[in-house]
């Protein structure tokens, strides 16, 4: 198992006991959202859907890429890796 990071932007941090930035030991993204969950539930309803997959309006990133263009939820994760989420911005 890697040792990650998952990076919390501001609107979400009240989800997160305020944290920027919460760590967890997972192999992959899937692994890392349940952990993370089963101390902080709120932040990942707002992150994944009843089901389990990632809300359409949520981004996440692994090494800079949107997990949608590798391997999804099943993106194996490397120690020191960074996991980024970024709920989508739209506006006119």
């Amino acid at each position: 198992m890697a040792e990650v990071t998952l990076r919390i932007p501001t609107p979400l941090q009240p989800y997160a006991d305020g944290n920027g930035e919460l760590r967890a030991e997972a192999g992959y993204v899937d692994e890392l959202l349940e952990r993370i969950g089963a101390d902080h539930q709120a932040l990942i309803q707002r992150i994944r859907t009843r089901d389990g997959q990632l809300r359409p309006y949520v981004n996440v990133f692994v090494r800079r890429t949107d997990i949608r263009q590798l391997q999804g939820l099943e993106t194996e994760l490397h120690d020191g890796d960074e996991v980024i989420v970024m709920p989508s911005v739209a506006g006119g």
